[in-house]
Parts: structure tokens; sequence; C-alpha cells
């Protein structure tokens, strides 16, 4: 069996349910399937440098000056832009998060303070400890990947304002907050003024299902501080496609609103299963759930890849004890399966 660093890994593996990805359970928004057809005749034109038809409705939709938004190839590329243009020499990072972290950090040559979250895995007050004068960068997620849960808000407060007093930028990863719970209540766009030094990334990736899309922005009131970012960014880097359907996607409002309420019934089911079988789960604010190996160390990641069923095993995240698997919240029929089917591998176990 093959395993990625991250989820998804269809490609060397048979697998009839996904629930590796943490993306909308709804899927891709019907409509632009139909639209991206329609779109076939563009690719013989370059992109639009500039985004300035996706810029100015994002900037009208999350209500912030344009000139405060960065475009990349999906969050990923933002993550590495923003490390190369602040060239830390010390960074902090909470762990567990994710894994892409790593990778971004890989190529430089920095020192890595880890910052391990509490038993309950969240972050707590050891954190402001780690902040002083030295550090130049830390990485928040927002709710956090593998764990599912938001920073608590005035924790969170207090951070910034240590990282504002020192001249540290913080990358705050909010790539599930639209799917995850009282959004506008925990979101820091609205707050984006208050800290120039705060680098906000989201991604239309989780969104709108769209993995296959490369699209992400970047907010950051530190207009000087933009314009050093831009520089580490290919030009062109947005495709015609991502420009047109990002900007149609702006406008699928009732689509989000379904999916955040489908994920919270669903989550809460999946919950209740999962105890049923023994299994110790996280308390999630989004649309994934980490939870523990029940009594008997079951390999679920083996045992369901067998059925057909990919879920994201975490031994590779830092901080996070073995035997710990991160599912997606998914329709009720495919939540039906997964727990059905780890129904019967428990049986077949015990015979």
């Amino acid at each position: 069996m093959n395993k990625s660093i991250h989820g998804g890994d269809r490609y060397r593996n048979k697998i009839t349910l996904d629930f590796s990805v943490n993306v909308n359970p709804l899927g891709i928004p019907e409509n632009i399937k139909k639209i991206y057809i329609n779109l076939i005749d563009k690719l013989e034109y370059y992109p639009d440098l500039t985004n300035m038809n996706l810029r100015s409705k994002l900037a009208e939709k999350l209500k912030v000056p344009q000139n405060y938004l960065v475009f990349g190839n999906g969050a990923s590329e933002l993550l590495m832009a923003v490390v190369r243009t602040v060239k830390p020499k010390k960074i902090v990072l909470p762990v567990p998060s994710f894994v892409g972290y790593e990778h971004v950090l890989s190529g430089e040559s920095c020192e890595v303070i880890y910052c391990p979250m509490n038993e309950e895995y969240s972050l707590d007050n050891t954190i402001l400890e780690m902040l002083d004068e030295e550090v130049d960068l830390l990485f928040l997620t927002n709710p956090n990947n593998p764990t599912g849960r938001y920073v608590d808000n005035n924790l969170l407060t207090d951070i910034l304002d240590r990282c504002k007093t020192y001249n540290i930028k913080v990358i705050l990863d909010e790539c599930f907050m639209e799917l995850s719970d009282d959004c506008v209540k925990h979101t820091h766009i609205r707050h984006i003024d208050r800290w120039p030094n705060v680098l906000l990334i989201r991604a239309f990736t989780k969104t709108y299902a769209i993995p296959g899309i490369r699209l992400g922005y970047l907010i950051c009131s530190d207009t000087q501080f933009i314009s050093e970012i831009v520089k580490n960014i290919p030009e062109w880097n947005i495709s015609v496609i991502a420009q047109e359907l990002g900007e149609i996607l702006l406008d699928e409002d009732d689509y989000i609103i379904r999916a955040v309420r489908l994920i919270k019934k669903e989550r809460e089911y999946l919950t209740e299963e999962l105890m049923k079988l023994d299994c110790k789960v996280v308390d999630s604010n989004t649309n994934f759930i980490l939870f523990t190996n029940n009594k008997n160390a079951t390999d679920w990641y083996n045992l369901l890849l067998d059925e057909g069923i990919l879920v994201r095993e975490c031994s590779n995240y830092k901080g996070i004890k073995d035997g710990f698997y991160r599912i997606a919240v998914r329709r009720h029929e495919d939540n039906k399966k997964l727990i059905r089917t780890m129904k019967q591998i428990i049986t077949n176990t015990d015979k």
C-alpha cells in the first residue's frame, strides 16, 4: 500500500471513496461544470497579469481594499512566497500542524521552534512564552489541521498583539474557515487593519471542492510588504480558467451555507458512530475529524484501503501520537458506508 505525505493520493491507490482530502462535501457546484466547458476557447489567451476582475470581486465580497490581495497558484505557492520574502532566521510552529509547512521550510536555513499543543490538542498560553524579539515568523492554522479546532479567540488576540509588539510576521492560514462553524465570529479578515504583520491565507480549493484548479489568495494590510511578496511569485501564475471560475464561484453563497449545515450534521453523526467503535474523537469545528485507534489498535489505513476507502494516516504529523487518523466529513451515504465498513472490519478482527 502506498502512503503520501498528504491525503488524496488516488494515483497510486485504487479507491472508491476518498476520506483523506478535506474539501466541500457537496462537490463542485453543478453550474461550474457547465461553465468550465465554455471556457475552453479562452485557453489560447494569456491570463490577466493583475487578476483585475477576480481581484475587484473578491475585494468587494471581503470588504477589503484591492491592494491588500495577492493571488497564488493554490495556498502552497503563497506560503513559499511569504517565507522567501521574510527570510526568517527563527520560526515558531505549533504542532501538530499542516505538514506542508515543513516542505515550505525545508529549503530554508532557519531555526524552527516547535510549540506542542496540550492534551486536548489545543493551543494554550505556552505559545506566548515562545514569542520574543528573536522570532521572525509564526505559523498559525485556524481552524487547525489535522485537529479541526479553532484557536481560542482571546488567545489569538494575545498572540497577534504580542507578535505585533515584536515585529513578528504571522502566517494565519484560514483555508478551512469558510467550511467551519460560526465563521464570521472567528475569521480575522475583519481585523486585518489592526495587525499589518498578519498574512492571512485562504484557498478556493477546499471551499469549492476544486483541488485540481489551484487558486488561493493572501490578505495583508501592509501594502509595502505585499509588493515584496509579489516579487517572489511567478508572472501569470493564475490560469485563465482559475481566474474565470474564481470570479463565478464567489457568487455561490447558498452553496456554502448548505455545505456548512451538512458538515455540522454529518460531523455529529460521524463523531457519535466513531465513539461507539471505542475510538476517541478530537472535537472539531470544521469539515474533518481526527480520531484515535480503538482498543484493538486496528490498522484503519490499510484495512480500509483494502476496501477501496482512503483515510489520512497521521503518523507524519509532528506532535501527534501514534494511532491517529483524519477523515473528511462527506455526504451521509458515504459516511454511512465508512462506518459500516469499519464495523465489519472490527467484526472480522474479533473472529
